[in-house]
């Protein structure tokens, strides 16, 4: 099968499952059914530090393709967070480490799903095995950069969740959603919207929602395993991002930060920071906050939230990052000071904009 060119557009194929426009999405969605039904080989991945509607996207089209020929695999950068798995299938999620090696196969695999992620770069580790795949999708519900990749892009960035995508791409495939599809669905679709308590929860996520808990979902095993149960440290990582919070701008900036000290003291890891930063944001003043961890020196992953029209994707864009208007994130080289006063004075301007 020869190889496409990526370097440019040209015969790219971009399909909004919100059934918009540039090809009918009828024929996009036959061309992704022959694509799995010739396919011999298929490769799953998504973004680094997975999340619930990374893996469950994954996971649920990993069940689904156990109706078509092909030798399928779920690589990912990074595993699959404690949390997530309980998930069915999590099990064979493979993690690209430095020495991976993946089988001259899978080196040019007949197709590679991208799931959740519409820059290359965050694929970290296996970058090189979807570009060296002969046909890509990617399936995402980010905001699309000047770095979109992919042969065939069903992208929406109006959906709340890369799982609602796929539960659209399911339905009009007429493909079988079972008790555990549709709990990796229901776990993407929940996390992404908060429990359904953010501002991105649309009519058509709860419908699916209750259409996945009529195919057997269990929406209470999910909030029981992704916001019920904590370990210890991660209790105690948030005691110091609570007690570090700075403020500015009358309260409106709030801005917090964890120390490679931190996480060695506490035996904790930048996983058990999950959903830390949306504390600081139960503020009653409020408007756009951030918190900065030390992965290593010189290098500060910084996660940004904010309500209502405080853009903090644009912020995330200044420094290499992205993602949606109220949460988003991005990775600065430099020191936890220097990456704090860049953070600082970007989310200043951005509140002062609004």
């Amino acid at each position: 099968m020869r190889r496409p060119n990526r370097s440019h557009d040209a015969g790219r194929v971009r399909a909004s499952p919100a059934f918009g426009t540039l090809l009918s999405l009828d024929n996009a969605l036959e061309q992704f059914r022959h694509w799995l039904e010739e396919a011999g080989t298929i490769l799953l991945t998504g973004h680094t530090g997975p999340d619930a509607d990374t893996v469950g996207a994954c996971l649920a089209m990993y069940q689904v393709l156990e109706a078509f020929p092909a030798t399928r695999r779920v690589l990912m950068h990074d595993p699959v967070p404690k949390n997530l798995q309980f998930l069915p299938h999590s099990s064979v999620v493979e993690v690209v480490g430095t020495d991976f090696e993946p089988g001259s196969a899978w080196r040019a695999a007949d197709l590679a799903v991208v799931m959740d992620l519409s820059v290359r770069d965050r694929l970290g580790r296996v970058l090189p095995l979807v570009e060296g795949a002969h046909r890509v999708v990617v399936v995402d519900h980010h905001e699309p950069s000047g770095d979109a990749f992919g042969d065939l892009l069903f992208i929406d960035s109006s959906a709340p969740a890369t799982c609602l995508i796929l539960f659209r791409i399911f339905q009009a495939l007429s493909l079988p959603i079972s008790p555990g599809i549709a709990q990796c669905l229901l776990a993407g679709i929940a996390t992404d919207t908060g429990n359904f308590a953010y501002a991105n929860t649309t009519p058509e996520a709860l419908q699916a929602a209750a259409a996945l808990v009529e195919r057997g979902a269990d929406l209470t095993l999910i909030n029981e395993e992704v916001w019920n149960k904590r370990p210890l440290s991660a209790l105690q990582i948030l005691g110091r991002v609570l007690t570090r919070i700075e403020s500015r701008c009358d309260g409106r900036v709030l801005v917090s930060h964890l120390t490679l000290q931190d996480f060695e003291e506490l035996v904790a890891t930048d996983e058990e920071t999950e959903g830390a930063v949306n504390e600081l944001l139960r503020a009653e003043t409020a408007c756009a906050v951030a918190l900065l961890r030390e992965l290593r020196p010189g290098r500060v992953r910084v996660s940004l939230r904010s309500r209502g029209a405080y853009d903090v994707a644009a912020v995330c864009r200044e420094f290499g990052g992205g993602g949606h208007r109220n949460a988003a994130g991005c990775t600065i080289e430099s020191s936890v000071d220097e990456a704090k006063r860049l953070i600082r004075e970007a989310l200043e301007r951005c509140v002062g904009s609004c």
